[in-house]
């Protein structure tokens, strides 16, 4: 569990995560990239939850983006119905590692710039029912995920607010689970058309954990490759807090053309 906040403008997108990382088999913290780039599309992919699965999310969008007819629109139509192709191997992988199933989550958000709208958008992705397609949100505006601890707090762009954000989100989640869920240093990514960055905006100081409540998980063996769980999240219960406006639509809704068809067989004929 960690921080995914997303403002979005049509000629600027900015989406901050934590690094917190947990080892899912001794408890030890480290440092996890939570927020990678496609650059040469001008795009962002970023995650709360799972970071091993979304590293095997983005590891298939990114070989998609070497194609001659790569688009955003089309990456963004098939995400989800990747994530549910997916999914299976990764409950099977909690299961045979004795993990509750009923806390596997993972939110992703995708976004960037679009050359056919001619302006910045973004969509996010949120999965943690078998039973259920992934739900696939449309942002207008963006999301802050924790959302309750930014309750009237004024959107900003500016480094310092976006960080004194993370900040007020960590301190809140972590009080809230017990134990330091969320921490370590914000990264944000800077997107405007022409241009994606990636700044460091400071530490996010914890205050008021008892880290002796950290305890070590079982290790995962998984038929994806190591992929780690995380507590279930608000984005999980259908609440993308500040979304703005938009209705949530299933991803087997959307008619997807097979651009990750390929990837997708070559990673699940590894496992």
């Amino acid at each position: 569990m960690s921080i995914l906040n997303v403002l979005l403008r049509a000629e600027q997108l900015l989406v901050a995560v934590d690094t917190l990382a947990e080892d899912a088999q001794t408890g030890a913290r480290s440092s996890g990239a939570k927020l990678l780039l496609v650059p040469q599309h001008n795009l962002v992919m970023a995650a709360r939850g799972s970071t091993q699965f979304f590293i095997r999310v983005y590891e298939l969008a990114l070989q998609a983006s070497f194609r001659a007819d790569f688009t955003m629109e089309q990456l963004s139509a098939e995400l989800g119905l990747v994530v549910d192709q997916l999914w299976p191997n990764y409950v099977r992988a909690a299961a045979e590692a004795r993990l509750p199933v009923e806390k596997l989550g993972t939110e992703l958000v995708l976004g960037g710039w679009s050359p056919k709208r001619g302006r910045m958008v973004a969509t996010a992705y949120a999965k943690s029912d078998s039973s259920r397609p992934t739900i696939v949100q449309p942002l207008d505006g963006g999301l802050a995920s924790l959302g309750e601890p930014l309750a009237g707090r004024p959107d900003s762009f500016a480094p310092a607010d976006v960080l004194a954000a993370g900040k007020v989100q960590a301190t809140w989640l972590n009080e809230r689970v017990g134990r330091q869920v969320a921490g370590g240093r914000l990264l944000a990514g800077f997107l405007e058309k022409g241009q994606a960055l990636i700044k460091d905006l400071g530490e996010i100081q914890v205050v008021g954990v008892n880290r002796a409540n950290a305890k070590a998980r079982p290790h995962l063996i998984s038929h994806l490759h190591g992929i780690t769980v995380g507590p279930r999240s608000v984005m999980d219960k259908g609440c993308l807090s500040g979304v703005g406006k938009g209705s949530f639509r299933a991803s087997a809704e959307v008619h997807a053309l097979p651009l990750l068809t390929l990837a997708i067989a070559r990673l699940v004929c590894r496992t």
